[in-house]
């Protein structure tokens, strides 16, 4: 019995050294894949959502009171269509009372042009200042006749007097009464002269009277002129108010929120609604900052996603925003992005209408941005690398069944490949994904 337990692990022992031994002599079981040439691109994957580059924000134009707005968000509107109303009532009567006002100025300012009587008034007056200083002339003509007529009466009844002739008595008083007369003549001329000269400097002021008024009429109308002018800008202002209370859409589009749809009272700037042409979507994505310094218009977009399907469609980068911000991810780390915005290549979005496939504003895509292109490189596998101790790239070239670490050099390298541009040839087979039990000259099976 203890012969054949003894026999028993003998054979036990056996058969574990020979699975050692043909284990060693197979190898180490991988994957491998040959060094080839090929076309590769250097590209940044990142998410994205589509956006609007005019996004267009109705606003209340005024304050006063909105009526319902019946339009329901994706309804297309064309360009210059009455998409929303406020009330005009009383608009209309402010516009009302304006032109009410304007004419009772008009009327101010006809009547105020109108100079006749002034006119007239002038030209009587200089024709009264002709006559008064006629007068004048006359009157002091007269003084001085009368002026020698009494000094003749006077000297006549001082004759009388003197001489010794014997003159009646009534012959001598009768003089006398003469010269009282002539007297009485004289001072009535003087008088009558100077209140000519008088009147004669009242009649000059009438013109400067009549003139002053004329000149007031015009400061008057150049005020009403000016009220004019300022009654008129108010119309205006009316007129273009009640304009603005239609309200209508500045691009053929699509309702793509409404915010007020019963009757209110707003003030002027609250929101309404939003429209976009869907035909001018964009994407935006945000990009890490050390990654968007590789990017560049024009470079081309791969456009995918759900919202796109299995297959993706193309696109081109059309700026970058030299701006960038801080945005926490989703571990709550700091990471400095930029805005990096994309458009899709003609005629991409109606092939996505063909496919039944309709994209709004704010979906949710996925982008690859390709930096970088070269054909005809010798390429190998991404999951093939690894980094050494040292920090360059390495990888495990099969030789004579055993895996050889060999350092090499790479240029553009994605998610999926890379170039290499020194420590390989095509046809060299790497392992992928090499385990990190792996050494170097182990013996491998593939």
């Amino acid at each position: 019995m203890k012969t054949i337990k003894w026999i028993i692990g003998i054979v036990i022992a056996l058969l574990i050294i020979t699975c050692i031994i043909y284990s060693k002599m197979q190898g180490i079981p991988v994957q491998a894949k040959k060094i080839t040439k090929g076309t590769i691109s250097e590209y940044i994957e990142e998410r994205a959502v589509t956006t609007l580059s005019d996004l267009h924000k109705i606003t209340m134009p005024l304050s006063g009171r909105i009526k319902p707005i019946h339009l329901a968000p994706g309804t297309s509107v064309k360009k210059g269509q009455i998409i929303a109303q406020l009330d005009k009532e009383d608009l209309q009567t402010a516009a009302t009372e304006v032109k009410a006002r304007i004419n009772a100025i008009k009327g101010q300012i006809t009547l105020g042009k109108y100079n006749a009587l002034e006119t007239t008034a002038l030209i009587q007056a200089a024709k009264g200042l002709m006559i008064m200083e006629d007068l004048i002339k006359v009157s002091e003509e007269k003084v001085l006749a009368n002026k020698s007529i009494y000094k003749f009466a006077e000297e006549y009844e001082k004759s009388l007097s003197d001489s010794g002739e014997a003159i009646s008595r009534i012959k001598k008083e009768k003089a006398k009464k003469n010269v009282a007369v002539k007297k009485t003549d004289l001072g009535t001329a003087k008088i009558m002269h100077n209140v000519f000269n008088i009147m004669h400097s009242i009649s000059k002021l009438a013109p400067a009277y009549i003139n002053e008024y004329i000149n007031s009429k015009k400061l008057h109308g150049h005020i009403l002129a000016s009220r004019l002018a300022e009654a008129q800008a108010a119309l205006k202002e009316a007129e273009l108010n009640l304009k603005r209370c239609d309200i209508k859409s500045p691009i053929d589009g699509i309702v793509l929120n409404k915010y007020i749809s019963n009757l209110r009272f707003l003030p002027a700037g609250t929101l309404l609604m939003e429209l976009g042409n869907l035909d001018q979507l964009q994407i935006t994505s945000n990009i890490l900052s050390e990654e968007a310094v590789n990017i560049n218009t024009e470079n081309a977009v791969d456009i995918f996603g759900a919202a796109i399907g299995v297959i993706p469609i193309q696109g081109k980068v059309i700026r970058v925003d030299p701006k960038g911000f801080t945005k926490l991810s989703s571990l709550g780390v700091e990471q400095q992005r930029v805005h990096v915005k994309i458009a899709f290549n003609k005629d991409s979005l109606k092939t996505l209408k063909k496919a039944k496939k309709h994209l709004g504003d704010k979906f949710r895509l996925q982008v690859k941005v390709y930096t970088a292109s070269k054909n005809n490189v010798l390429k190998a596998p991404r999951t093939a690398l690894f980094k050494g101790n040292n920090g360059g790239w390495k990888v495990y070239v099969i030789k004579d069944d055993k895996a050889m670490i060999q350092d090499i050099t790479v240029g553009l390298i994605n998610d999926n490949e890379a170039e290499i541009l020194k420590g390989l040839s095509e046809g060299d087979e790497v392992i992928l994904a090499p385990s990190n039990t792996l050494t170097d000259r182990a013996r491998v099976s593939y």
